[in-house]
């Protein structure tokens, strides 16, 4: 979409956060930087990772799709199916994909009945820091949290210990790949044995970024 202010100065307003626009995005930044092979690169480069997941899920049966807690930045909050591309794409099943949330709030009697294999906290980043240069003390802290819920420790995720912290940063945008790949790798771990994505996150951050490997973008047990 494009607009011109009074100022006559040209304003064009993208999205560059949900995965099903991010290409076209990209290729609209790259045109008016005049960086459109750069742009072109990366995008070859997303896709190729996306097809990859895509590749190894393919054929994995509904049931052998785990069932996943995924919290927003506020505690006993989720998102339906279509309101989480990564989770899908990732071969999870939403504990919220089949219900009519009229809000984003749920309760713990909630996710207890529902009784999730994995739950995935993606918290705001102002209350749990994450990114480049953070070290993963927020995020371990978190992890402790959601832990030690009394209300919740009968559910399988919290007595298998398999309750994940995924920055914020890491699932939106040009970055939402290397969240991707996290987030397979955590639910089908079988699959991606031969996956590592500290090491392509690394080769993104190196290749696109200039930049070296050094943050904190995940917490898992």
């Amino acid at each position: 979409k494009q607009s011109r202010r009074t100022t006559g100065i040209p304003v064009v307003l993208l999205d560059c956060f949900e995965m099903s626009v991010l290409f076209r995005d990209i290729e609209i930044i790259g045109k008016i930087l005049g960086q459109e092979k750069k742009a072109s690169e990366f995008i070859a480069y997303y896709d190729k990772y996306r097809e990859m997941i895509d590749t190894q899920l393919k054929g994995v049966p509904i049931e052998k799709k785990p069932l996943v807690y995924w919290e927003g930045m506020s505690d006993y909050s989720t998102a339906s199916s279509g309101d989480n591309e990564i989770l899908v794409a990732a071969g999870g099943r939403n504990i919220a994909g089949d219900t009519p949330l009229s809000s984003s709030k749920v309760s713990p009697e909630w996710v207890l009945v529902r009784n999730p294999e994995i739950i995935i906290k993606c918290p705001g980043t102002s209350k749990v820091p994450s990114g480049y240069g953070i070290t993963r003390d927020a995020m371990k802290k978190q992890h402790e949290e959601i832990m030690a819920r009394s209300e919740l420790k009968q559910i399988t995720a919290i007595q298998q210990d398999k309750v994940y912290v995924l920055s914020r940063r890491a699932v939106a945008g040009p970055q939402s790949v290397i969240g991707l790949i996290y987030v397979a790798k955590w639910l089908h771990p079988e699959l991606f044995q031969d996956v590592y994505p500290e090491k392509i996150h690394q080769e993104m951050l190196e290749k696109f970024y200039g930049l070296e490997y050094r943050g904190t973008w995940t917490y898992s047990p």
